[in-house]
């Protein structure tokens, strides 16, 4: 009968546990503790605002020697307020201890009066915020042993390894060393919106993605959250596309992406803000062709990760499974899809398919800033001249710091050049519009080594119109032309040009634009003998640029005043070499007649006579030709056949050469 009365008692009292457990929470629980350590447990009375605080804790842990089962019973019936604390507790295995300490060092931060009654315990040696020996003090309560203090489980736990529990001031003795939170994590635990230092949660700016990129990211999603340690690796050469495509993947798992900067000192306790947000890390990084890198680790993170990087460099992750993705460009059924999401009805959606290879990210862009230049006219219908403004008007290429927009647009009957020149010229366009589905209908060998790059070397001495040559071509393609600044892409700094030139073409490819190379021979000349390490590194840049030029996709034109200056392997990487010659008297007198217009009073035999005499390219009559109009500006009329004998007579002396006699006649 006394076994069945004292079985009785006790599962009365443990009801009554389980009942009191439901009602409280950890930093109850805490304070409970504390208030045994720091109060008169027989009912003195006391002034101090602090122990009165303190006191209507005592009933939520009685000093018994039960306190684990309370505590046990405290964790089965979490209080809604401790689930963000337990979920993150799960994910990153903190010790019983952890979960305690991590309750109070929140308790601080959320309640003045918490901390005002630590600080009264600490007084005179620490402030509001827990000290290990407090801790010692109080977590002693819950588990006696002689061997270890709370303070050495600690300090040698999971938290404080992942940076998730911070010591704030290491340089003073153990029991006096004080414990926090990273503030992110403060706002977090308490189911608020908080931002991680350095990061953010939202692409850049939202774009449509073709049919195929939205099937692949199913794929991959599915792969890489099959298990922890993973890492998927996106290559492209638009940060905004890859940025979209991690979101998208993120989501697709019920995850949010958090694009976060890799620095030591921002990793240090992110583990638990992911866990809390359940977020997935996206890095990004800018590599050049030398660059190694190493994937980061975030301490307590066993999920999976993101990385996103340009197609070259290399990147390490010794730690678990790496994937990669290397993205291409939508197809061209598939461009013609996203011109159509982004553009009104009316666009020449075919035609901008069909002719131009741009990326997802650019057809967004472009939709968006050809609307705005069609409203700006008052027209609902984007015409084919919006979009081309939009292509010179957008600064989102990012090519600006590296290369110049060239803005001329040259119409056919402004190029005079021999008929050869003219003949390969057009073949030059052709094969750029073309470069898509040229070898589609060729041979095996052919279509499987075929890139759709087009590179061309526009060769002849200096003012014979290359630079002119290459501002039709952006013309008749309806393509921007960019210059690139070879002072701006070279370093003296080993790596850096290299650097400089994948960023310039990686970008470039993306943008759909043409390059011009003036002078190439600069950067893509004859390799020499190796007698020093200037010319070691020389080389290597130069072999750098020919493996590079030969795998680009976009448009590449190079002027030289000579292609001795080049080697064997340099132009068998050329599509297409084209001379241009000093011109012939028919053409010089055809080239004085395009750059003096209309209004001038010259004769038929003046003419003639010019182009015979003046051997001269369309450079220097250029030249000629704005000296004598500002000769003729000075006394009000139209240009004269003296003003140009003037300027001829400028142009030979500036050349070095010898005036012909024809003009220097009165």
């Amino acid at each position: 009968m006394l076994d069945n009365v004292i079985e009785e008692d006790r599962e009365k009292s443990s009801e009554q546990a389980e009942a009191v457990s439901e009602s409280i929470s950890l930093c109850d629980f805490m304070l409970g503790l504390i208030a045994n350590i720091t109060l008169d447990t027989q009912g003195a009375n006391s002034d101090s605002v602090e122990e009165s605080y303190l006191r209507n804790y005592l009933a939520v842990s009685p000093n018994n020697p039960d306190i684990k089962t309370q505590y046990n019973n405290i964790i089965k019936h979490a209080a809604k307020s401790d689930h963000p604390l337990l979920t993150m507790a799960y994910h990153l295995m903190l010790s019983d201890y952890e979960i305690l300490t991590v309750a109070l060092l929140l308790a601080v931060e959320k309640n003045a009066m918490i901390g005002r009654c630590i600080a009264y315990i600490q007084s005179p040696i620490a402030g509001s915020r827990p000290t290990l020996g407090l801790l010692d003090s109080i977590l002693s309560q819950f588990e006696q042993t002689d061997r270890v203090t709370a303070s050495s489980i600690l300090l040698s736990g999971r938290a404080v390894e992942i940076g998730l529990i911070r010591i704030l001031n290491a340089n003073v003795t153990i029991p006096e060393q004080t414990l926090g939170l990273p503030t992110p994590l403060i706002i977090a635990l308490q189911g608020l919106e908080a931002k991680w230092p350095k990061s953010r949660m939202q692409v850049i700016k939202r774009i449509e993605l073709p049919a195929s990129i939205l099937e692949e990211i199913k794929k991959q999603a599915t792969i890489l959250y099959q298990k922890s340690d993973q890492v998927l690796v996106i290559r492209s050469g638009s940060s905004i596309e890859a940025e979209n495509i991690a979101a998208l993947i993120a989501q697709i798992r019920f995850q949010k992406p958090l694009f976060v900067e890799d620095t030591t000192d921002n990793l240090a306790g992110l583990a638990g803000y992911l866990y809390l947000y359940a977020a997935t890390p996206v890095f990004e990084y800018d590599l050049g062709p030398n660059d190694n890198q190493h994937i980061p680790t975030i301490p307590g993170y066993s999920g999976p990760m993101i990385i996103i990087s340009s197609q070259e460099g290399v990147l390490e992750y010794p730690q678990g499974t790496m994937l990669t993705w290397i993205t291409d460009k939508p197809l061209r059924h598939e461009r013609l899809e996203l011109w159509q999401k982004q553009l009104p009805q009316g666009a020449e959606y075919q035609e901008l398919a069909n002719e131009h290879l741009h990326s997802a990210s650019r057809i967004t862009e472009l939709s968006q800033l050809a609307m705005r230049i069609a409203e700006s006219d008052h027209r609902s219908r984007v015409e084919k001249k919006d979009l081309h403004r939009a292509t010179l008007l957008n600064e989102g290429s990012g090519l600006g710091s590296l290369a110049q927009l060239v803005t001329n647009r040259i119409p056919g009957n402004a190029l005079v050049l021999g008929k050869n020149t003219k003949s390969e010229l057009k073949l030059l366009a052709t094969r750029c519009k073309h470069r898509e589905t040229l070898s589609d209908n060729l041979g095996v060998t052919l279509r499987s080594r075929y890139q759709s790059g087009v590179r061309s070397l526009l060769v002849g001495p200096s003012g014979t119109g290359k630079t002119l040559a290459a501002s039709w071509l952006a013309t008749m393609l309806n393509l921007p032309l960019y210059r690139v600044d070879l002072a701006s892409v070279s370093s003296k700094y080993i790596g850096e040009t290299e650097k400089n030139l994948s960023r310039l073409l990686n970008k470039a490819e993306q943008e759909e634009v043409i390059l011009l190379f003036d002078e190439a021979d600069s950067m893509f000349g004859k390799r020499t003998e190796i007698n020093d390490a200037n010319d070691r590194f020389a080389n290597a840049q130069t072999n750098y640029l020919l493996q590079r030029i030969e795998t680009y996709s976009g448009i590449v034109l190079m002027t030289s005043n000579s292609r001795s200056r080049f080697d064997a392997a340099f132009t068998r990487r050329i599509d297409m070499i084209i001379e241009f010659q000093i011109p012939k008297p028919e053409e010089r007198r055809q080239l004085w007649r395009c750059h003096l217009g209309e209004e001038h009073s010259l004769t038929h035999t003046q003419l003639n006579q010019l182009s015979a005499v003046a051997d001269l390219c369309g450079g220097n009559i250029r030249n000629i030709v704005l000296t004598a109009s500002l000769l003729a500006i000075n006394e009000n009329r139209t240009i004269q056949y003296n003003d140009l004998k003037e300027g001829i007579k400028t142009e030979y002396r500036k050349l070095g050469k010898k005036i012909p006699v024809e003009f220097t006649k009165a």
